[in-house]
C-alpha cells in the first residue's frame, strides 16, 4: 500500500478547510509555547524527606521536578508563603553558614571512616552541621540518578539542626506548640503528595529517643547538658512521640503511596527495646535494615523479624556528595533509598500498579531469602543487588 503523508492529504483539500487547519494548528502551538510540560505525565514522582539537596549536583540536576517544588506553596513557620524549593534552598544555606569550611575537608574524612551517628572526639561542635549538609544529597543521589528514566524527584526539608543552643528554648519547652507546628509542615507535605501524585516516600530519618536526644542537645555544653539533663530527656521522648505520630498520620492520609523508612542505627532489637520507630508500621509502610559488605546485617542495624520488612546494601555507599563529587557513607539511611529506587522503577514500568501490587512486585522479583537474616528481618528478606 503507498504510505499517504499529511502533507499529500493537505494539498487535495479546499482551501478553506487548508485555513482552518493552520489556525487550528496556530492555536495549539501557541498554547504549547505557552505551557511546556517539563514533566511528562507518565512519569513517576518520588519524594525525599530529609535535609536539604543540593539539586546542582551533576547528579541531581537533571531528574529534580523542580517546576513541581516552585509551583507548590505553602505557608511557613513565620507566616511567610514560599515554594518548597525556595525552602530546600533556604535550608541549604543555613546550613552552610554553620559549617567551619576551614576543617571541612577533615570532617568529611572523619565521615568516610565513621559509624552511622557517630560523635567523633574533636569534631563535636561541626560534626552535625555536616552531617546534616551531605546527609540530604547523598540520600536524594542513591534514591535516583540520571539513568532513573521515567522517574523524577521532588523533595521536602524536614531534618535540619536546631538552632543556636539557648536555655529560653529549653526551659520554655513546650510539647503542643511543637506538635502543632509540625503537624502544619506536615499538612502541606500531604497537600503536595497528593497533587503531584507521588508514588513513593523516602524517609532516612530515626524517631529514636537517642537521636532525639542528641538533637536536643546540640549547641549545649557539658555543663548545661549536666544541669538540665531531665529536660532535655523530656524534650527527647516528645520530640521522637511527636515525630513518629506525624508520620504515621502522613502515611495514614496518603494509602496510594509506600513510605521507605530507615530502621534506625542503634543495632537494637525493635522488636523487644521500646522506641517510638518501631509504632511505624501499617500496608504502606516498609522499614529497611542494613546489609554489611559481606551480606549480612550490618552491627549498627537496627533489626526485627516482625517489624522490619526487608534489608538492603548499607555499608559503604557511594553517592552524591553536596557540593560535588561523590563521599561513601554507612547507614540505614542509606539502605532505604535503594528501596526506594526498585519502588520507583516499579512505578514506572507499571502505573497503574497499586501499592500492594507495587510490594509484591518488589517482593516477589527483586528480593531473596537468606537465612542468616531470619532474626533480622521479615521473612529472612533482602534487596536484589543487581535489582539497581
Amino acid at each position: 500500500m503507498a504510505r499517504i503523508s499529511f502533507v499529500t492529504l493537505y494539498s487535495h483539500v479546499s482551501k478553506s478547510s487548508q485555513r482552518l487547519v493552520a489556525t487550528y494548528l496556530a492555536v495549539f502551538s501557541a498554547l504549547a509555547f505557552l505551557s511546556p510540560p517539563s514533566l511528562a505525565s507518565t512519569d513517576t514522582v518520588i519524594a525525599l524527606l530529609d535535609s536539604p539537596v543540593d539539586y546542582n549536583h551533576s547528579d541531581l540536576s537533571n531528574v529534580v521536578a523542580k517546576d513541581l517544588m516552585l509551583s507548590t506553596k505553602f505557608i511557613d513557620d513565620d507566616g511567610v508563603e514560599k515554594s518548597w524549593w525556595d525552602l530546600n534552598q533556604q535550608e541549604k544555606a543555613k546550613i552552610e553558614k554553620r559549617i567551619d569550611w576551614n576543617t571541612y575537608s577533615d570532617e568529611l574524612s572523619v565521615l568516610n571512616g565513621s559509624m552511622p551517628g557517630e560523635q567523633v572526639p574533636g569534631h563535636e561542635k561541626n560534626f552535625p552541621a555536616v552531617t546534616t549538609y551531605v546527609h540530604g544529597t547523598h540520600v536524594a543521589g542513591i534514591a535516583i540518578s540520571a539513568q532513573t528514566a521515567g522517574v523524577r524527584m521532588i523533595s521536602f526539608p524536614l531534618n535540619t539542626i536546631s538552632d543556636e543552643f539557648s536555655l529560653a528554648n529549653i526551659l520554655n519547652f513546650d510539647a503542643q506548640v511543637m506538635r502543632e507546628k509540625l503537624h502544619r509542615r506536615m499538612i502541606a507535605i500531604s497537600n503536595a503528595l497528593q497533587q503531584h501524585k507521588v508514588r513513593v516516600v523516602n524517609m532516612s530519618l530515626s524517631s529514636s529517643n537517642s537521636n532525639a536526644l542528641r538533637h536536643a542537645e546540640h549547641g549545649a555544653s557539658e555543663v548545661q547538658k549536666s544541669q538540665h539533663s531531665a529536660q532535655f530527656w523530656r524534650m527527647a521522648v516528645a520530640d521522637a512521640d511527636i515525630f513518629a505520630s506525624e508520620i504515621k498520620w502522613l502515611a495514614s492520609q496518603n494509602p496510594n503511596t509506600v513510605f521507605v523508612l530507615s530502621a534506625g542505627n542503634q543495632g537494637i532489637d525493635l522488636s523487644q527495646v521500646p522506641d517510638h520507630s518501631s509504632t511505624l508500621t501499617g500496608e504502606n509502610i516498609l522499614k529497611v535494615a542494613a546489609l554489611g559488605a559481606s551480606g549480612v546485617l550490618a552491627s549498627f542495624s537496627n533489626y526485627s523479624s516482625t517489624l522490619v520488612n526487608i534489608a538492603a546494601p548499607g555499608a559503604d555507599i557511594e553517592s552524591a556528595l553536596a557540593g560535588g563529587g561523590k563521599i561513601r557513607l554507612p547507614g540505614t539511611s542509606q539502605a532505604a533509598p535503594f528501596v526506594t529506587r526498585t519502588l520507583a522503577k516499579i512505578f514506572a514500568a507499571h502505573p497503574n500498579f497499586s501499592i500492594q501490587e507495587a510490594i509484591t512486585e518488589l517482593f516477589s522479583k527483586h528480593s531473596y531469602s537468606d537465612f542468616r537474616l531470619r532474626r533480622a528481618v521479615k521473612d529472612s528478606r533482602a534487596l536484589l543487588l543487581n535489582a539497581n
